[in-house]
């Protein structure tokens, strides 16, 4: 059996805006959960005096605020902060607050650029892409002429969030741009992949046929590709794909649209698991 959460305060009629994960929270159980969550996002930034006016006026915690008042008076560091928090509602156990705070501390040692790149992956992993690019593009105006391998894992992770907008074509040549920043094989196949995406066939036959050096990559995407599909062939998604279509042809279409949608989306997430740097 799990452990038993008792919620304590109020819920917030003005919420609480976290711009680390771009949300709203109402409740501090709800803020224990997020900076759990995205400790690896945090920084000395989440010391902050509107934070704990929240927890006063909104949640009703005075207690916890006086407490919060005071560390942000003394310029605490962002594992004290939030350590305190999450020792006053007992929301994870003492060995995940520990953890947590090692995260914090750990994390004091990266630089700006990593921090924001960080914050920038989350929202991809939140399929929230516009603003994921948006951040990319921020980010990769600053590293221009200063941290070449920083700069190339962040021009690969936004290709990845176009790729989650569909656009293949400008996702290829981002994996392209990143590739030639660092030389890193991975980059340059999934421009193959990127590529053979947007393009008819033919004109991807040509494409591999104009590069020679990605020949051997070709093929081994090929291979790749083949296993999936034989995967598929005999998976129980195929099996459950005949009955949606089953489905859309008997005139259900709404059930058909609605689970095709949970199928894409789940995929989806497995692929940006897999090449997110």
């Amino acid at each position: 059996m799990g452990r038993v959460l008792l919620c304590i305060g109020k819920q917030a009629e003005k919420p609480y805006f976290f711009d680390k994960t771009c949300q709203n929270i109402y409740a501090i159980e709800e803020l224990c959960y997020v900076l759990g969550e995205n400790a690896y996002l945090l920084d000395e930034e989440i010391v902050d005096r509107d934070l704990a006016k929240w927890i006063d006026e909104e949640c009703g915690l005075a207690d916890l605020a006086r407490n919060l008042y005071l560390l942000v008076n003394q310029k605490s560091s962002a594992a004290a902060f939030v350590g305190t928090i999450l020792g006053y509602t007992g929301y994870f156990s003492k060995e995940k607050t520990v953890q947590i705070e090692n995260v914090l501390k750990s994390g004091r040692h990266l630089s700006l650029y990593e921090k924001r790149k960080a914050k920038a992956d989350y929202l991809v992993k939140r399929g929230k892409y516009t603003l994921a690019i948006v951040e990319y593009d921020s980010l990769i105006k600053e590293l221009m002429d200063k941290d070449k391998q920083l700069l190339a894992k962040v021009i690969h992770n936004k290709a990845t969030a176009l790729t989650g907008l569909f656009n293949y074509d400008e996702a290829a040549e981002n994996f392209f741009k990143a590739y030639e920043l660092d030389g890193n094989v991975e980059d340059y196949t999934c421009y193959f992949a990127a590529k053979r995406l947007c393009m008819e066939e033919q004109d991807y036959i040509r494409f591999v046929a104009e590069h020679e050096d990605g020949y051997e990559i070709s093929l081994t995407l090929e291979k790749k590709i083949n296993q999936i599909m034989e995967q598929w062939q005999r998976a129980e998604k195929k099996e459950y794909m005949d009955v949606l279509l089953a489905y859309k042809e008997d005139g259900n279409k709404n059930l058909y649209y609605k689970e095709v949608e949970q199928m894409i989306n789940g995929l989806k997430q497995e692929y940006r698991d897999c090449v997110i740097h």
